[in-house]
């Protein structure tokens, strides 16, 4: 399993909380989209549709911090 570290984690949180513009603790798929612009990953926009589709597994429109963590870390791309 990868861990990130607690700096890395906590850096990801603020970037998190900056891209959940409206501050409800969820990031919603434009918010998501920009976000992972801002952490330079490199995935094309169907990469990044289908990302959104496993990580909101409640289709609620909208991924927690915890669940973006959970997939992020697990990422190739990822800084």
């Amino acid at each position: 399993m990868t861990e990130l570290s607690e700096t890395r984690r906590e850096a990801l949180r603020r970037q998190f909380q900056q891209f959940d513009h409206d501050q409800n603790g969820v990031i919603e798929r434009e918010e998501f989209y920009a976000l992972l612009d801002e952490l330079g990953a490199q995935l094309s926009a169907v990469e990044i549709e289908r990302a959104f589709a496993t990580i909101d597994k409640d289709k609620s429109g909208g991924i927690e911090f915890e669940e973006f963590c959970s997939w992020w870390r697990f990422q190739p791309h990822r800084a």
